[in-house]
């Protein structure tokens, strides 16, 4: 499966301000609502990748998709990319007291960075776990100096 839509946003020239001041009302609201929850982002590695894929099935039974991709193609892909260039693929994960909620993959090539999957459980969705994952995202792809 293929995503149907893809969103650029640019972040060549533009600081974190910019980039909060472009969220909508209610994202910046959703962020921070993830903060005074608790809500913690936190890089993971290859051994979280179960966990990922174990919310991925629960996002794609929740929202009635199948991406068809398991287990071993992300483990194979996070190897490999981080192989050939280590951080190329990152997993981030959302933690909210001590259980992961949330998770997402990141790759990085040259100067553009893709927000690949993501993935979360079906409770506790209020402390908003994936909106604080994509901003984390968003602000570790500007620091890096991704272009988009």
């Amino acid at each position: 499966a293929q995503p149907h839509h893809v969103f650029r946003v640019p972040l060549a020239g533009r600081t974190p301000e910019d980039l909060w001041s472009g969220l909508n009302q209610e994202w910046r609201r959703n962020i921070r609502r993830a903060e005074k929850e608790g809500v913690e982002v936190v890089l993971g590695g290859a051994a979280e990748l179960p966990e990922f894929y174990r919310l991925l099935r629960v996002t794609e039974e929740r929202d009635g998709f199948r991406l068809g991709r398991s287990l071993a193609y992300y483990q194979r892909q996070y190897t490999v990319l981080n192989a050939e260039e280590p951080g190329r693929m990152k997993l981030y994960l959302a933690r909210h007291r001590g259980e992961i909620l949330a998770a997402h993959t990141m790759i990085t090539v040259g100067r553009r960075v893709w927000y690949q999957t993501g993935a979360s459980a079906d409770h506790r969705r209020e402390v908003r776990p994936s909106n604080a994952l994509q901003w984390r995202m968003l602000l570790d792809a500007h620091a890096l100096g991704a272009d988009v």
